[in-house]
């Protein structure tokens, strides 16, 4: 065996392990942290929604909503010239908020609030808009 071979063999030998060692605990403190991140976005996601629950119980709060609506809808027209009608049309709504409009989640949001059977026929997504303006108001 040459001396380049038995320092190659030494060198697989001795440092090829502590680097598998030294990648082996990289990827469980990848893992610590993105478990971390995970729980403290699990915190902020109920923190906003218990936010929510107490803004929605404020009229005052609910009248403020219809006003940033009516304000986004009037600079909506103004940059595009189109006029969504978000207190008739779900899909208006879901647009003026930039929130996703397709036909899954508003089938997801109709059972939420207990539409069954949504098809997101015209009927079905005002009723769905009408509920969700019921509950904006104060």
């Amino acid at each position: 065996m040459s001396l380049f071979s038995r320092i190659i063999t030494k060198i697989w030998t001795t440092v090829a392990p502590r680097v598998q060692d030294v990648i082996a605990t990289a990827e469980d403190v990848a893992e610590h942290v993105k478990d971390a991140v995970d729980e403290v976005a699990d915190k902020i996601a109920a923190a906003t929604e218990d936010a929510a629950d107490i803004i929605m119980g404020e009229p005052t709060a609910r009248r403020r909503i219809a006003d940033v609506l009516a304000t986004d809808r009037a600079q909506h027209k103004a940059e595009t010239g189109e006029d969504l009608d978000y207190a008739h049309s779900v899909v208006d709504l879901l647009k003026l908020i930039n929130e996703d409009s397709s036909f899954r989640f508003r089938k997801q949001l109709a059972a939420e609030f207990g539409m069954a059977g949504y098809i997101g026929s015209a009927p079905q997504n005002e009723a769905l808009a009408a509920e969700i303006m019921k509950r904006l108001q104060p």
